[in-house]
């Protein structure tokens, strides 16, 4: 009996054993339901065996439970039969046939994943590809829109008009992909509505109808757009989506019928002008959206073609003045010509160079060339050549001229003039010299007088050409309309009043009287050239002056004055100086003055065996607050960086948010440090625009000479790479090349 209760208590105990296995396993499995599918197998197959081995340890239990009369006879029998008979054996066979599941379930599950992994595999080349074909077509369209750039370069260099460039601008951007209207706005004198000059409308409906207007009156829903925005800041407006912008709520519905996602409005401004010459808008469909690459590009195609208006402008006006001078020298190479007195003029030799009409009728000539190179003894006149010659050959002696000389010719009395010939030199060339025929004196002068009257006349109604005229004592004797409107005075207001009292700065007053009292009695002819001359109110007026010295009826020398406003001509070559030299933006010279600028400052370090830093400012965090108020930040960055930097340190803007920044030194490199410590503090300051508070950071890399190298790419490039290490290092820092 003893020996059959501690078998009964084998079995209790195993009985337990098994139950705590089972439950630890079927746990874990539960437990472990996301981990690896090996690990939750195992924990099953456990939980399998450890059910069998509880349940058999179970029955046994039971049986021997009976051996010991704890059960009935009946209860006995049937335990007896499950064990004998069925119970292990079903409990063998479910047991093997869930392992055999389990393994069944873990080779397919193998499978699944695999499946699984190949079908992700699968989407994700298929993601590839369409971001591939997405880069392909906007690779496409960029080199279209580069394509475009350079012809619209090449038609700026060859047009002339400003009509002729913006009608090809506005043709060529109509090509673009994508570019599904473009037109170009001009205002014209004060009227607040914007003229549609220039236009391209692709799309179905035509979005550019005859209800579509923009206008610069504020009370009118119209000029809260892009075009209207755009004329007011004068800074690019980009409406990125038409339908939700409320800038756009005008021009909304026509813009979603027509198919237009966004709108690009560009300013067109004329350096030193006040006003916007116009602005350029352009409409791209619902595939395209503007990057910020295509912007820059844009923009800097804008600009150069206002940069092309300005010079063509300026090259037309330059062009009608040298026209005017032109029809002006020609007129009075008309006047000699027809002039009732025979002139001519000789070489040294007194070989004959030219003369006028009425002087070629005298020597019986038809025809210019036959009196060209001949002498006075081979023409009809020939036996008073040596008269004639004895005067020339004392003129060119003594250089001074034979005045109103009475000669007979034959039948005629003549009144004759002659003077030294000289050249650009005021070397003495020949000699030139007039005659006319006394005998018809009274008819002469009077025909002289009319054609005073007339010449006068004419003086006074040629556009842009101021002429004066003055006596002997520099006062004034003439003075035509064109000289009252270019320098203040009527002729009311200058007649009689000395030359120096008008037109002429205090400090040349001394040399022009000097020059006038030569000419008048030495005949030292005043050369042309150019004189920034005083107007009436004080300002300053540069001309292009030339003169002329005549006699009046009393013998007494006048002294005429022709003068050619110069000032739009410098004004527009100014122009073009800074823009070539100069940001637009910022005002800090750019690429092109800084690459110029460090050539010589290696070649100074050179020579002077010095040393200078070159630092490469990047702006970090730039680019988050878009395009209007990224202008905003970098107008005030160039003003921080000038504050900052010595006179004689120079900064430059090199390229959307870079600047360049050279400090020269003696040995000092803590100064270096110090200015860019100073940089970076100055440029994490907040920046203020409209409502909004800006904060950027700044990442500098410096590159000595010639310490880090001795030429400028490498010196730059240096500076660039210092740049992104700092950058990489948490920005807002300074990194020197190589440490």
């Amino acid at each position: 009996m003893s020996e059959m209760i501690s078998i009964l208590e084998l079995y209790i105990l195993l009985t337990v054993a098994w139950a705590y296995i089972l439950i630890y396993s079927v746990f874990q499995y539960r437990s472990s339901k996301n981990g690896p599918l090996l690990i939750r197998s195992m924990y099953l197959i456990i939980a399998l065996f450890s059910f069998r081995f509880f349940s058999a340890y179970a029955i046994n239990l039971l049986h021997d439970a009976q051996k010991q009369a704890l059960f009935d006879e009946k209860m006995s029998a049937i335990l007896t039969s499950f064990y004998h008979s069925m119970t292990l054996d079903m409990i063998d066979s479910i047991v093997t046939f869930a392992i055999l599941i389990i393994i069944v379930l873990g080779f397919f599950g193998r499978q699944r994943i695999q499946l699984q992994n190949e079908l992700d595999q699968f989407f994700r080349l298929k993601s590839d590809a369409r971001r591939m074909k997405e880069d392909v077509h906007r690779k496409r369209d960029y080199i279209a829109l580069l394509e475009t750039v350079s012809a619209i370069k090449k038609l700026l260099i060859e047009s002339s008009t400003q009509d002729e460039i913006l009608t090809y601008v506005c043709a060529l951007l109509g090509k673009v992909p994508h570019y599904k209207v473009v037109w170009i706005g001009l205002q014209r004198d004060e009227n607040p509505i914007i003229d549609i000059a220039y236009r391209v409308d692709l799309v179905t409906p035509p979005y550019l109808t005859k209800d579509f207007y923009v206008t610069l009156d504020e009370s009118d829903a119209h000029a809260y757009g892009p075009v209207g925005e755009c004329m007011r800041t004068g800074k690019s407006v980009l409406i990125e989506d038409t339908q939700s912008d409320p800038r756009f709520e005008a021009w909304k519905y026509p813009a979603k019928a027509s198919g237009l996602h966004s709108v690009l409005s560009l300013p067109m401004k004329i350096f030193n002008r006040e006003k916007l010459f116009g602005v350029i808008t352009i409409y791209s469909d619902a595939e395209h959206q503007f990057v910020n690459e295509e912007l820059r590009i844009l923009e800097d195609l804008i600009q150069n073609v206002s940069s092309a208006i300005a010079y063509h402008e300026a090259n037309n006006r330059r062009k009608e003045s040298e026209h005017e001078l032109r029809n002006t020298v020609a007129l009075l190479e008309n006047i000699i010509s027809t002039a009732p007195v025979r002139i001519f003029w000789k070489d040294r030799e007194l070989r004959y160079l030219g003369c006028n009409n009425h002087f070629l009728h005298d020597a019986g000539l038809a025809h210019i060339d036959q009196l060209i190179g001949k002498k006075d003894t081979e023409l009809v006149w020939a036996e008073h050549a040596d008269e004639y010659n004895r005067d020339d050959r004392q003129v060119l002696q003594t250089e001074n001229p034979v005045v109103n000389r009475v000669e007979r010719e034959r039948e005629m009395w003549l009144l004759t003039n002659k003077a030294p010939l000289y050249d650009e030199e005021h070397k003495v060339i020949g000699v030139v010299g007039s005659y006319i025929d006394i005998t018809l004196q009274r008819r002469a002068e009077l025909y002289l007088k009319e054609n005073e009257q007339r010449f006068r006349e004419l003086m006074n109604v040629l556009p842009n050409i101021s002429i004066q005229g003055y006596d002997k004592d520099r006062k004034v004797i003439y003075w035509n309309r064109q000289s009252e409107v270019l320098y203040g005075y009527s002729e009311k207001e200058a007649r009689g009043r000395r030359l120096e009292e008008l037109v002429i700065p205090d400090d040349m007053r001394d040399q022009t009287i000097t020059d006038i009292d030569n000419w008048v009695h030495n005949n030292i002819v005043i050369p042309p050239s150019e004189l920034v001359l005083r107007k009436k109110d004080g300002s300053e007026v540069l001309v292009y002056s030339s003169h002329v010295m005549l006699r009046s009826q009393d013998d007494e020398p006048e002294i005429f004055s022709v003068d050619i406003d110069l000032t739009q001509q410098k004004e527009a070559e100014e122009l073009l100086e800074h823009l070539a030299n100069y940001d637009v933006l910022t005002q800090l010279p750019n690429r092109q003055f800084f690459l110029r600028h460090v050539k010589a400052l290696i070649n100074k370090a050179e020579r002077n065996k010095s040393a200078f830093a070159l630092l490469f400012v990047d702006l970090d965090d730039f680019k988050i607050y878009g395009h209007e108020n990224g202008d905003i930040v970098l107008e005030e960055v160039a003003k921080r960086l000038l504050s900052i930097l010595r006179d004689y340190d120079f900064v430059a803007r090199y390229g959307g948010d870079e600047f360049i920044v050279t400090i020269e030194y003696e040995g000092d490199r803590e100064l270096v440090q110090t200015i860019a410590e100073k940089i970076i503090s100055s440029l994490k300051e907040p920046y203020y625009s409209k409502d909004i508070t800006l904060k950027i950071g700044s990442s500098i890399g410096i590159s000595l000479y010639p310490k880090d190298a001795t030429n400028l790419q490498t010196l730059l490039s240096r500076a660039d790479h210092a740049m992104y290490v700092a950058k990489k290092n948490g920005k807002n820092g300074f990194k020197y090349y190589g440490k």
